[in-house]
């Protein structure tokens, strides 16, 4: 999945999303004015899309950085 795709996803509703990144599963649930980030037993909150796009929370990297080795479930 490209960036610009997986933001789409994100942006276009509000929801709890399951994910994969090399292997370990991870989450992000977005709600009005709170997302939060979840991967290989860690997590934090960020306040909007720009954030939790650029937190470096993967590894060290952000989604903005790896969208493409991302597997993203509904």
């Amino acid at each position: 999945m490209t960036l610009k795709q997986l933001r789409n996803v994100f942006e276009d509703h509000q929801d709890d999303y399951s994910f994969d990144y090399k292997g370990k599963g991870g989450s992000i649930s977005i709600f009005d004015d709170e997302i939060y980030l979840a991967w290989n037993g860690e997590s934090t909150e960020v306040k909007n899309m720009d954030e939790a796009m650029k937190t470096p929370f993967l590894d060290g990297k952000s989604f903005n950085e790896v969208a493409e080795d991302v597997i993203l479930y509904g």
